[in-house]
């Protein structure tokens, strides 16, 4: 069954989402590896890891309904920083763009009676936020 296509629409834009902000993590961890901050840099690697794994559960829940998948192409990611202060000043202003557009996704979602993925094993804290708005849908 496929789903309605503006929440596919949708969900292929956040599909998108999770692969730049897997990119981005990725370079913020290059940039810590360089500036010898190892601790940080093996944080924002495990992010990147996380956010590879949202998109993946995205493109599992497209495929799943019988829609086509269509990833849009990503940014370049900021890879230079003056202090390490901007590069997780950076994460975070990510993480918080992120949790709007997951917010706008699930209220998409309701508003067409759909059931978006559901994350078991939710490690971070904006999964657990996803996983309370979608029980709220389902």
């Amino acid at each position: 069954m496929v789903a309605n296509q503006k929440i596919i629409a949708a969900i292929n834009e956040q599909i998108g989402n999770e692969f730049s902000a897997m990119l981005q993590y990725y370079a913020i961890a290059a940039y810590f590896d360089a500036e010898a901050l190892l601790e940080l840099s093996a944080h924002f690697h495990k992010q990147a890891e996380e956010e590879k794994k949202h998109a993946l559960r995205f493109i599992q829940f497209v495929t799943d309904t019988g829609a086509r998948v269509n990833i849009p192409a990503a940014s370049a990611p900021e890879a230079h920083f003056k202090v390490a202060e901007d590069a997780v000043k950076l994460s975070l202003e990510q993480e918080e763009r992120v949790t709007t557009r997951i917010n706008a996704l699930v209220s998409i979602g309701s508003r067409y009676n759909l059931r978006l993925p559901y994350y078991q094993n939710c490690p971070t804290e904006l999964d657990l936020k996803f996983q309370i708005c979608l029980a709220s849908c389902r």
